[in-house]
């Protein structure tokens, strides 16, 4: 449970739908979601998690303007483990072209907000979308005939701006203004995951057309019919990248639980004390440490790395520890140990991988 967000853990899927408005998260939820619950009521803020199409999506409302949007972006990425967040809302169009009820996909958002000098100084970050998710998005729109656009937006801090400065904007081919996506963009650089905003137009600057309550209703209606195939699409992904997490997660459960890890480890021994840990750059990997009595007067000490990372690393580490305690419990010698190991880990070795090894004997 984070400050703003009183979800348990694992109850808040890896993709998730941000709409500015709490009331539009729970239409969503209740319109396009099955079995959807609740997790969180903090301050009126709702969020729900439920099934679309077979695969877990949540949808988290985020208030409006940056600030609040960071508030709860920040809380899904750092206490959540959400990996893709969508932010879905409208926009005022600044382009002649970009007509009231288009579509528009931020490839990137500038911004006027002080949040991006606090941060960043008098340097200028570019906050910019995932391309594989723009990608996805202008696939989607095309083969359903969306009316859409792909470009910049603005994200600025002020709705009611007597001194605003649309036309600098327009100049310079921003597409459309709205309050939310350069704090999304930016949350997502920070923490290494997707994001992306989808907008429809609601209003237009330069001509004054603007549609009503109900008519931003509809729009935001059935631009989530139009987007049926991209978010079905990313609750697929989405989910294989939750099954293929939480395998990784077992996986580093039980290398971790292969390397001595119960201290004092040798209890009834008082005349030396030996204790040692590992923190691996990834979730699973080939560094291991070992040590073990050979006889009652020797203590093998081990410590390796193994080529590459990942699962290949952590199954060649498996082989690698396995065969280093079996040769040395046989009464050989360090320097006959590794070449029996090393023979043996070249045979039907294609990978051509390969450990790093320290190991010695020492006479208690």
């Amino acid at each position: 449970m984070s400050t703003h967000i009183a979800a348990k853990e694992g109850q808040i899927a890896q993709a998730v739908l941000l709409p500015g408005d709490p009331l539009r998260a729970r239409f969503i939820a209740e319109n396009y979601l099955e079995n959807a619950e609740c997790y969180t009521e903090v301050r009126g803020m709702l969020g729900f998690t439920g099934t679309y199409k077979g695969r877990r999506v949540s949808v988290q409302g985020t208030g409006m303007g940056l600030p609040s949007h960071s508030i709860y972006v920040n809380e899904l990425f750092r206490f959540y483990d959400v990996q893709t967040a969508i932010r879905i809302g409208t926009c005022g169009g600044l382009q002649p072209d970009v007509k009231v009820r288009d579509v528009v996909i931020a490839m990137a958002a500038s911004s006027d907000s002080g949040m991006a000098f606090r941060r960043f100084g008098p340097r200028h970050f570019a906050p910019h979308g995932d391309f594989g998710l723009i990608s996805k998005a202008v696939e989607v729109a095309r083969e359903k005939g969306i009316r859409h656009h792909v470009g910049q937006v603005v994200s600025s801090d002020m709705f009611y701006d007597d001194d605003c400065d649309w036309k600098l904007w327009a100049k310079y081919g921003v597409l459309g203004v709205e309050m939310e996506a350069a704090e999304l963009y930016t949350l997502a650089a920070q923490f290494r995951r997707k994001a992306l905003a989808i907008l429809t137009v609601s209003d237009h600057m330069a001509t004054g057309e603007s549609c009503s309550a109900e008519e931003r209703q509809n729009s935001f209606r059935n631009m989530m019919d139009e987007l049926d195939d991209y978010m079905a699409n990313l609750a697929a992904v989405t989910a294989d990248k939750e099954r293929i997490a939480t395998e990784l997660n077992v996986a580093t459960q039980i290398q971790a639980s292969m390397l001595p890890c119960i201290f004092p480890a040798f209890p009834g021994r008082e005349e030396f004390e030996v204790y040692a840990t590992m923190t691996p750059a990834k979730e699973v990997g080939g560094d291991f440490y070992d040590f073990f009595l050979v006889d009652d007067d020797h203590l093998a000490l081990v410590i390796a790395d193994v080529s590459g990372k990942g699962v290949p690393a952590a199954l060649f580490m498996v082989i690698a520890k396995t065969l280093l305690k079996n040769a040395a419990q046989t009464g050989l010698s360090p320097k006959e140990v590794l070449e029996k190991v090393n023979n043996q880990l070249c045979e039907n070795n294609e990978a051509e991988m390969f450990v790093t090894v320290w190991f010695g004997i020492f006479e208690i």
